[in-house]
């Protein structure tokens, strides 16, 4: 089968004839499917355009001066189109399609220009009524993927929450933008604009199983229009395919049975792999491990006089490589300590191997000549039909900020993966930085540039299956703001921090804020006060009774400019979002929640859906830290907890909701907000005062609504409560008639 080639261009509009038909003359003989988006067409015109094109096409079309997507097919291009999903609003088409007898979806795009996230979620919902597996998106998504590799002279990044719900539909459709995936270091662009900006707002993104199928992809030359073309060539006969390849009937998901099977067969896999100690990415059962660790712990020292014997010892219960292996491991991090008296001096430390071990002191180049003498290998060890690190100076322990060497055992780095390792390490042997590349143990192997310039995560971080995806560089350059992404793809996180620090490293998170997004993932925010350089640390972990979190990553921060009018966050450690045991508490979910909200005009409310009923209140915090629970009122009903608040004066506030755990007397936090205030309250008075019996009774109080009432006015209360039938008003007893009740009285 020959290469298929998809193009895909912005033409900036074809309704003046000449062009139209010079584009159409342009590209119908160069791709097999020219995707053609903002192509400003009409339904009157389709019949009049595919005339001139000459063969099959589809159209969307809006008007004569904007949108509009096309599909056209090449005359000779053989496929078949089994249905068709058309936007009459001219922003996209999908096909189902059978091109060289591989069906997928093929959907060509173009996306707003302004912030508009629900085009994208709507786009996901459209593709996803089709079965295919495999899909091909294409067109103009007006939002670059990465801030910093695919823009040029922007001064802030364009449309953040249509991004962000793009990198969501990547993950629930398994999207990869493929020139990416192809091209990660290389800054280039398919639009230019005005004072010199450019950007990569052009791009395909597919599904994982046609990764294999792609030859390459490209960004084009410009023709009559600001964007440039984007391709990609594909051939399915890149693979051997015997009768088809193979693709999941999504609908099998529905089935219990098939459910159940798979199940079955997924724990016999993992039952046959732990027996051998490895499973088949080489995460370790330590469990297992136990006895050889116990054996190399217990060693004795009248064996470890000399390498032979110590060795001897090590290495007499193992069973496999990989007890061996781990035998050494654990003996040499638990008894050679780092000298970093010689490491911080410059001065000469024990490293030949009877040496360190005579002393139990050494540096890193004594570690692996001990590690050598051991098992005669340097750091990579060949076990399991796999290529694995491993490092003894750092699985020992690690060197604190004060330059002294802190014993702890770590098993991250036995038989560490290669992607993991080259963010810690970049092998150079013999001179040779080319051929030394082939050490990473990676398919795509890193420059020593590429790897400098990159972010670098902890063992905690990369153990957890914590990624930053949107800032994959060390260096982030600020423009007034930044949005940092992170996502926890293994692990839930139960506690996250941020901490940003000027140069005289001072904290500065009145600047920075985290925001919860939603089970997994979260947005760092940064808005720097001033002009400079700033060092960004995130921190978290998985378990919820540690105080002290391990770090996570660090950025640098070059903030280039600032706001205006720059207005401070409020103190808070921690994330703003919901806590993980939200659902726990009672509260019906927190996916349609968000953590950041914005008040209008100083009145502030929030409803949120419960399971149950609980006790809950709530406190506002300012920017100072102070912190009142007078304009804040909570009101409850058996099905639902309001948040009212009251802000004085405008600027950012923290709302923080307690609840009650079950089985605990105590109020713990349950949910914290941000809210960003624009106009201070018209009335700036505390809310009524209310009790435990208020929630008790669900009482719903609608006025008055503030607590300082002028003396001698008449006052009309009303509330409402399915429960109360009775209120005592100023020594007057009033029964209730409606549902609702109003009584007026005067205040004396």
């Amino acid at each position: 089968m020959s290469t298929i080639t998809i193009g895909s261009v912005n033409c900036r509009g074809l309704s003046e004839t000449v062009k139209r038909i010079d584009i159409f003359t342009k590209y119908k003989d160069l791709y097999d499917i020219t995707i053609l988006v903002d192509t400003h067409s009409t339904s009157e015109k389709e019949k009049q355009w595919l005339h001139e094109w000459g063969y099959v096409g589809k159209f969307s079309s809006y008007s004569s001066k904007s949108r509009g997507v096309a599909i056209l097919f090449k005359n000779t291009f053989e496929f078949k189109i089994h249905d068709e999903t058309i936007d009459l609003m001219g922003n996209f088409i999908i096909l189902d399609i059978t091109i060289q007898d591989y069906r997928i979806t093929l959907a060509a795009i173009y996306g707003p220009n302004n912030d508009d996230p629900v085009f994208f979620e709507n786009i996901k919902h459209k593709i996803s009524r089709y079965s295919n597996s495999s899909i091909v998106v294409a067109g103009d998504w007006n939002v670059v993927q990465d801030y910093d590799m695919d823009t040029l002279h922007y001064r802030s990044e364009n449309n953040p929450q249509s991004k962000a719900k793009i990198h969501e539909v990547m993950h629930e459709l398994d999207l990869l933008d493929i020139w990416r995936q192809q091209h990660p270091f290389d800054n280039r662009y398919s639009w230019r604009g005005p004072n010199h900006k450019q950007s990569r707002l052009d791009y395909f993104m597919i599904t994982s199983d046609i990764e294999a199928f792609v030859v390459s992809s490209d960004i084009g030359i410009s023709y009559r229009s600001d964007h440039s073309p984007v391709l990609i060539n594909l051939k399915f006969s890149s693979q051997i395919r015997g009768k088809g390849t193979w693709k999941f009937n999504n609908s099998l998901l529905r089935e219990t049975e098939f459910i159940e099977k798979v199940k079955g067969d997924i724990k016999t896999v993992i039952e046959e792999y732990e027996y051998k100690n490895v499973t088949y990415d080489l995460k370790i059962t330590y469990n297992d491990l136990k006895p050889i660790d116990d054996h190399a712990l217990q060693t004795p020292k009248s064996v470890e006089n000399s390498i032979n014997e110590l060795a001897d010892y090590l290495a007499k219960p193992a069973k496999s490589e990989l007890e061996t292996i781990r035998s050494f491991y654990v003996w040499i991090c638990n008894n050679i300590s780092y000298n970093t008296t010689a490491y911080f001096s410059g001065t000469s430390a024990v490293t030949e191997a009877s040496g360190v071990l005579k002393s139990k002191s050494s540096v890193c180049e004594g570690y692996a000549n001990l590690v050598q003498a051991l098992y005669h290998a340097w750091n990579v060890v060949f076990v399991s039909g796999k290529w694995r690190f491993i490092e003894t100076t750092w699985g020992s322990g690690h060197i604190d900020e004060n330059g002294a060497f802190v014993k702890n055992f770590s098993n991250f780095f036995f038989l560490t993966k290669p992607e993991h390792f080259i963010e810690d390490y970049y092998p150079y042997i013999n001179n040779d930085i080319e051929g030394s590349k082939d050490l990473q143990l990676l398919k795509q192997t890193f420059s020593l540039e590429d790897v400098s310039k990159s972010l670098k995560t902890t063992k905690y971080a990369r153990d957890w299956g914590v990624i930053f995806p949107s800032h994959r560089y060390e260096v982030v350059k600020v423009d007034k703001k930044a949005s940092i992404s992170m996502e926890s793809k293994q692990n839930t996180l139960s506690k996250v921090s941020v901490n940003l620090y000027s140069s005289s490293r001072k904290l500065c998170n009145e600047s920075v804020v985290m925001i919860k997004d939603n089970f997994s993932k979260y947005t760092v925010i940064v808005r720097p006060k001033e002009i400079g350089k700033y060092t960004l640390k995130v921190f978290g972990t998985i378990d919820q009774s540690q105080n002290v979190m391990p770090q996570l990553t660090e950025y640098l921060i070059e903030s280039t400019s600032t706001e205006d009018e720059f207005v401070p966050y409020p103190e808070h450690n921690g994330f703003y979002g919901p806590s993980t045991d939200f659902k726990l508490r009672g509260f019906a979910s927190s996916e349609s929640i968000s953590a950041f909200q914005i008040c209008q005009n100083g009145e502030f409310e929030l409803t949120m859906k419960t399971n149950k009923t609980f006790k809950c209140s709530a406190d506002i915090f300012e920017t100072d830290g102070s912190r009142s629970s007078d304009f804040v009122m909570v009101e409850q009903s058996n099905s639902s907890v309001c948040v009212k608040a009251r802000f004085v004066s405008k600027g950012y506030y923290k709302i923080t909701l307690f609840s009650e755990f079950e089985g605990s007397d105590t109020y713990s936090e349950a949910m914290n907000i941000l809210v960003l205030n624009k106009k201070a309250a018209k009335i700036p008075t505390p809310f009524p005062q209310t009790y435990s019996t208020t929630a008790e009774y669900n009482c719903h109080l609608i006025e008055p609504i503030a607590r300082n009432i002028p003396s001698n006015s008449n006052v009309l209360f009303v509330m409402s409560s399915p429960v109360i039938q009775e209120l005592l008003i100023d020594g007057k007893v009033y029964k209730r008639k409606r549902s609702i009740m109003e009584h007026y009285f005067k205040n004396g």
